[in-house]
């Protein structure tokens, strides 16, 4: 029903504490996300869309599993 949608559904391992601990992440080194709440809104997708281009990453502007480690290792944690 949704492949043909010109976005990508929402990841199934998208979940609050994930997309908070993103925000969070993508909020200290720059990015505009707006306050840190866990919910996938168009400034979180677009910080992400930003982060993964700038760093050479598939483009898909959700939070997985490749996200987090690289913003983990970006922020020096």
């Amino acid at each position: 029903v949704f492949e043909n949608l010109p976005w990508a559904a929402p990841a199934k391992s998208s979940n609050v504490s994930d997309v908070k601990m993103a925000q969070k992440i993508l909020s200290r080194l720059g990015y505009q996300i707006g306050r840190p709440d866990g919910a996938m809104g168009p400034k979180t997708r677009s910080a992400i869309l930003q982060f993964e281009r700038a760093n050479g990453m598939r483009e898909t502007g959700q939070v997985n599993a490749a996200l987090l480690e690289r913003l983990t290792q970006a922020a020096g944690a």
